[in-house]
Parts: structure tokens; sequence; C-alpha cells
């Protein structure tokens, strides 16, 4: 699977100064099982940077920073090791606790997931069916929505990116009993558009967590974090305090074999 080296840049630019800023920053790959973590380093200059983990064990870091600020930049440079070894980490209970809009029958998801899905306990067979789904349903389109779009919303627009697949095939597995991760880190190889990538694993008795992704091709992932839904990983949270003015960002990253 490889070692590799990964280079993230986050710049935002703001149109006014912001008078001090509180970010939780998820830059840093977590080691688990087929993902051993060499180095992973941090640096945003003028800010107080704390290490730590959130509630999911993912690598979390809170930077603190004094205005006035026009612009802030961070940098997070990491050398990984990808292993094709099997992950059978005991799913957590929110893992197969699926979000009310998942679970009403009939809804327009449970009814488009029917048709790949049982009704109870499907198997690695089933869930590579709606992977294949996913893929001939819904054109990639990451113009089209945003964090907290509705599901209905999504399944209307028949559109979206990576993200918004595996919020749907996350909801749709675990409002079938099925313990489900939303997966966000990177694929080496891919276009800068879905450098930064989400796809989604499920639990298995026997066979831990597969991954699966409808939307890249079978490949090495560089996991950032997951949980059981998009919004328990966001990349940076937080804000800065100022008068409401616009902001621009720009991201950048670099992925090559070490």
């Amino acid at each position: 699977m490889g070692l590799w080296l990964v280079r993230h840049e986050l710049e935002y630019s703001f149109e006014s100064p912001r008078l001090d800023c509180t970010l939780d920053a998820l830059l840093r790959p977590r080691a688990m099982p087929g993902q051993v973590v060499h180095s992973a380093d941090l640096a945003c200059a003028g800010a107080a940077i704390a290490a730590g983990t959130d509630a999911l064990g993912n690598e979390r870091d809170r930077l603190t920073l004094a205005g006035p600020l026009r612009r802030l930049t961070m940098c997070a440079e990491s050398r990984l090791e990808c292993l094709d070894l099997p992950d059978h980490t005991q799913p957590d209970t929110a893992e197969v606790t699926a979000p009310l809009e998942a679970t009403r029958r009939p809804s327009s998801l449970w009814s488009w997931a029917a048709k790949f899905l049982p009704d109870h306990a499907p198997g690695p067979g089933a869930v590579a069916r709606l992977t294949a789904g996913l893929a001939r349903d819904f054109a990639y389109d990451p113009a089209v929505t945003a964090v907290g779009t509705p599901i209905e919303a999504l399944l209307t627009a028949s559109r979206g990116a990576c993200q918004d697949v595996a919020r749907l095939a996350v909801a749709s597995l675990q409002a079938r009993g099925v313990p489900a991760r939303y997966m966000l880190g990177y694929a080496p190889g891919a276009s800068a558009e879905v450098a930064l990538h989400a796809w989604f694993a499920a639990w298995f008795d026997g066979q831990g967590w597969l991954q699966f992704d409808s939307v890249l091709p079978p490949g090495p992932r560089i996991v950032l974090g997951f949980a059981p839904d998009q919004q328990g990983v966001p990349v940076v949270r937080g804000g800065c305090s100022g008068p409401p003015c616009r902001h621009v960002l720009a991201s950048r990253i670099t992925i090559t074999p070490a």
C-alpha cells in the first residue's frame, strides 16, 4: 500500500481584519489498524497550538491566534504508511444510530436504497451493490451542495460530491442495523479536485471494517478521521471575532511516495 508524504496547506484571506481566532483543525492523520503514522506536524505562524484528540479518537488541534489578522495560513506535514491489514476495532453505538430521515418508511432514501439492500443486516455483497448504485445514479458535481444539505435534496438533485454520496451510504446502512462510518482523508493519485476525499466503511461480524468508495477506483486511502456522520469530522471548525466579512479559502494538497 506504500509509504506517503502528505503536505496540506490552508490559507484564509479575510476582507476585513479579524480580532482573534480560535480554531480546531483535523489535519494530522490518525493512527489506526492499517495506518502507521511516523510523523505528523502542524504549523501556523503566530498561533498557540494545543494538540489533542476528540471523543472519536481523531487527532484534532486547537489553534489560538491574536489579531488583527487579514490572512491565516496553516500547514500540516505527515509521513505515514498504509498497510493492507484488517480493522477489527469494535463499533461504537453511535455508528449504528441513523438520522431520523433515513429510518422513515416510506421515504425517498429508504425506497432508493431498498433497490440494493435488504431491510435488515445487509452483507458485503449488498453493500457493494449499493456502492455501484451510488456511482450509477449520482453524478459527481461538488458545486450543487453544501455541508448539511438535506438528504431529500441530494436525492432530488441526483448529483453531488464525494461527501454527499458517503452520507447517503452511511445513513442507509445505519438505518438497517449495520454500523457505518463516514471516512475523511486523502486519495493518493487522485486529481486535485478530490485529493481531500470522503468515502465510507461498514462493519461485518468476522470481517471487521470494510471500506467502500463510489467515486474513485480502489487504491490506497489515507485516513484523517472518521465519525458516524459528516458533521463529526470537519477539517476546520471554530471562528474569528470581528465585524461580519467575507473570506476566501485556498487549499493545496501534495501527496508523494516517501
